[in-house]
């Protein structure tokens, strides 16, 4: 292992140890939050607005990296959403490569008058695994907060103390597109 991935990896077990005292605070507050907003009732006919609309599946995935290349996508999966300028959807998926242990999340927008049916969608990717041991995970965008992207790594390191590591990091949506755009 090289000495950069070395350093990381010791950065992110320091980090969880540390982590573990600020969400024993922070958790119990927004679960207390979470269970004080409305409740949605949902009811089972076919005139549900929670009906399916529009869905992706894998052949209408074309994932590119930022710099355009070619990324050979093999799953497809957990998608997090936000409207943006009103009428356009942005949405993360969770990507997974040739190893189905490497994941990362990639971004595209639709526009929601498009969302009929089977969606084809061009993305790019977005957030990449650091290490070879990595994965990302899970995008979620925060209800109370939407400029924020929570994400999870994993890390699997079978040969260290630890074998199996899962953190939360929160991404700001302003760099995400920022670093889509280039700038």
């Amino acid at each position: 292992m090289s000495g950069g991935a070395t350093i990381f990896r010791d950065y992110v077990l320091r980090l969880s140890r540390l982590m573990s005292k600020e969400a024993e605070i922070t958790l119990p507050s927004k679960l207390v939050r979470s269970r004080k907003l409305t409740r949605i009732e949902r009811k089972f006919s076919d005139r549900s607005m929670f009906g399916v609309k529009a869905y992706i599946i894998l052949r209408d995935v074309n994932a590119r990296s930022p710099l355009d290349v070619p990324e050979l996508v093999l799953t497809v999966s957990n998608s997090a959403a936000i409207i943006r300028d009103g009428d356009v959807l942005g949405i993360f998926l969770r990507l997974g490569g040739v190893n189905f242990s490497r994941t990362f999340i990639a971004y595209t927008e639709v526009p929601i008058l498009q969302l009929r049916g089977k969606v084809s969608v061009d993305t790019r990717t977005v957030l990449y695994p650091l290490l070879s041991s990595e994965c990302v995970e899970d995008p979620r965008v925060d209800p109370e907060d939407p400029t924020s992207l929570f994400h999870v790594r994993a890390y699997y390191m079978p040969s260290y103390s630890v074998e199996k590591l899962v953190m939360t990091f929160c991404a700001l949506l302003s760099m995400v597109v920022r670093y889509l755009l280039g700038t």
